[in-house]
């Protein structure tokens, strides 16, 4: 009989117990799930915030490498001079030099020129170029129609001669002499595809992905593998976004894998509410199994009662069994006096 009282009380609340710790467990997975979650958001923006730094300090270095080789030079505004120019042809030589060497020091700089006003002229790395000739001459007419503008251009194709492919880049330019001259300009070409491989060496792709569109939210590059290019609900799920001030461009980044993130966000709460509705069933069904299993118990204490024993007996404080026993070890007794007589 006692063993089978043990097991009966095992089996009703041994489940109960598992249930609920069951949950608690995977509740707390959902939790570090969670907590990950965040961690993630909160490394990928600084991996994104540090990519748009780097970009901007980069490109604020080469305006500045180029604008003081410019003021420091005194063979740039020598050139703005056609006189001066005309008689001694190695300005154009120093000019030129001068353009090649900041080029070549800086991977992202892809060209240099400069607009001389007073005859049309334009100054490349590779020599004097007339205005009819010169293919950028359309770029030229724009920033001279807005002198003022100090800001990089919109992402534009490029190319200095008819025979050249275009080149996607943004420009910067500057009136000459500086820094409100008249007499020419001084313009910065940055190569696109440079960008995006500097971009591309600060991001795995196997892990994460950015994406980056300009002010008017079109997409210039995306470090993604081509076949999942615009694929983004099924490729992963944008957590950060970052603009870039210099350029108005803005970064978008998230995790590869992101549909797993966004689907412990979604039911995350589902489950806590669950877990809270798990505790308030186990507590409701320990109250309900320990009142089933305390029937027997209550049967007995009414049929201890019904028994007329000495007032002294039930005037004590005891708890029902304490009060069984008591009232047990009074029967053996009676039983035992009544067998002596």
């Amino acid at each position: 009989m006692k063993g089978n009282w043990y097991r009966r009380m095992l089996l009703s609340y041994f489940p109960i117990f598992l249930f609920t710790v069951t949950i608690l467990i995977f509740l707390s997975f959902i939790v570090v799930n969670d907590i990950s979650h965040k961690e993630t958001v909160k490394a990928d923006r600084i991996t994104t915030d540090y990519m748009a730094d780097r970009l901007t300090r980069s490109l604020k270095g080469i305006e500045m490498d180029v604008l003081e080789e410019v003021d420091k030079n005194d063979r740039y505004r020598d050139f703005l001079n056609v006189g001066l120019t005309g008689e001694n042809s190695q300005v154009l030589f120093d000019v030129v030099d001068s353009m090649r060497t900041l080029t070549d020091n800086d991977s992202l700089l892809d060209s240099i020129y400069v607009y001389r006003h007073e005859d049309k002229q334009v100054l490349t790395r590779s020599g004097l170029v007339e205005w009819e000739k010169f293919a950028d001459r359309r770029f030229i007419e724009q920033a001279l129609a807005h002198p003022d503008n100090h800001g990089w251009s919109t992402v534009r194709l490029y190319h200095e001669f008819s025979t050249e492919k275009d080149k996607r880049v943004i420009t910067i330019y500057k009136r000459e002499p500086l820094p409100f001259g008249t007499e020419g300009l001084v313009v910065i070409n940055v190569d696109m595809y440079s960008v995006e491989q500097m971009i591309r060496s600060m991001n795995n792709s196997d892990i994460s992905f950015v994406d980056v569109s300009d002010a008017f939210g079109a997409m210039l590059f995306s470090t993604r593998s081509a076949d999942r290019t615009g694929v983004e609900a099924a490729d992963g799920k944008v957590l950060n976004r970052v603009p870039l001030e210099l350029t108005g461009w803005t970064f978008e980044s998230g995790i590869v894998a992101g549909q797993l993130f966004m689907w412990v966000s979604v039911i995350s709460y589902v489950w806590v509410v669950i877990g809270l509705l798990t505790v308030v069933f186990a507590i409701l069904y320990i109250l309900y199994i320990t009142r089933k299993n305390y029937k027997p118990i209550r049967v007995m204490m009414n049929r201890v009662e019904s028994i007329q024993l000495r007032e002294d007996a039930f005037g004590l404080k005891m708890d029902e069994l304490s009060m069984i026993d008591r009232t047990l070890e009074s029967l053996i007794q009676q039983t035992a006096d009544f067998e002596k007589q």
